[in-house]
């Protein structure tokens, strides 16, 4: 009897196992809605905004902007991004997320009053226009288009 019990417990144990594996990976990666698909070039084309490209990529080479298929900003490898900002402005991502500035690490939301009340200075701003740039590569788009 504990043989078979071991037999049907062992892959509802294993399946478990995978389904917890998969929830972390996509937790540390989200899906990508809206991917980098064209140059993010100001006022040509579709492009949308007029977000300093040179300002982010100043920062390193993870926070290259790009834009997708609508012309918003988004950047070229958002993960990689992430993973950047995570590491470079580690301090100052603590300090946000003190002040309430940040809730957690998903960077879908930033409080620009809350930073300019604690007076947390440019990485916090940096932080900021991150967030919104970030976000646009997970946020559905498409109630722009309903009438």
């Amino acid at each position: 009897m504990k043989k078979r019990n071991t037999i049907i417990m062992l892959p509802v144990l294993i399946l478990i196992a995978v389904l917890v594996a998969v929830a972390i990976y996509i937790h540390a990666n989200p899906i990508i809605k809206n991917p980098y698909v064209q140059e993010y070039l100001p006022g040509t084309g579709n492009i949308i905004g007029d977000v300093d490209v040179e300002e982010f990529e100043s920062h390193g080479e993870a926070y290259a902007i790009g834009a997708d298929k609508d012309g918003h900003a988004v950047f070229k490898n958002p993960h990689a991004a992430r993973k950047a900002l995570l590491r470079d402005y580690k301090d100052t991502i603590k300090e946000c997320q003190k002040s309430g500035a940040l809730k957690g690490t998903n960077f879908r939301f930033f409080n620009t009053d809350a930073a300019a009340a604690a007076n947390l200075g440019s990485d916090a701003f940096f932080i900021d226009g991150f967030c919104d740039i970030y976000e646009n590569s997970y946020e559905d788009f498409s109630y722009e288009n309903e009438s």
